[in-house]
């Protein structure tokens, strides 16, 4: 489809009369939406007027900005000590790990001295107590994460 004279004036009427670009390719036939908008950025009609006897407020209603309650304080989670576990009689080598073990890698898995923790491991978890406290720990919020930023040094700045 190619733009003539009288489509760029359709195009222009439509555009000033509030119609959607959807509507205006509807009118003019066998051109799309984007091609609609596309002309009329070339041309540039921007500023859409407002369509007539549209718009306004239905049966009286009133738009209400939308207030979120508020949050809950978050509960304060204390760390508890976890009693470290050491290599011990419970460590486990590949063929002997089984779903009951923890999962835990010890040494350097190049070697014949690479064994897993072999503790019984947390309900629904793959590691025991002191492993899942040292692989899975509480994200902290960024305010508290990160220390309050120092002011500088007065003297240092005039330097």
């Amino acid at each position: 489809m190619s733009w003539t004279p009288e489509r760029e004036t359709q195009l222009r009427e439509l555009w000033n009369a509030g119609l959607s670009a959807s509507r205006i390719a509807a009118e003019i036939g066998s051109t799309t939406r984007n091609a609609v908008i596309g002309k009329a950025h070339r041309l540039g009609l921007s500023g859409r007027a407002t369509r007539k006897g549209g718009g306004g407020s239905k049966g009286g209603m009133r738009l209400v900005s939308r207030v979120s309650s508020p949050r809950p304080p978050r509960a304060q989670i204390r760390p508890r000590y976890i009693e470290p576990v050491e290599r011990s009689e419970n460590a486990v080598s590949l063929e002997e790990l089984s779903d009951k073990h923890c999962k835990w890698p010890l040494g350097d898995p190049r070697t014949r001295d690479f064994h897993f923790c072999g503790t019984e491991r947390m309900e629904g978890m793959s590691y025991c107590e002191y492993h899942c406290a040292v692989a899975y720990q509480v994200p902290q919020r960024r305010d508290e994460a990160r220390p309050p930023a120092e002011k500088p040094n007065s003297d240092a700045a005039n330097w």
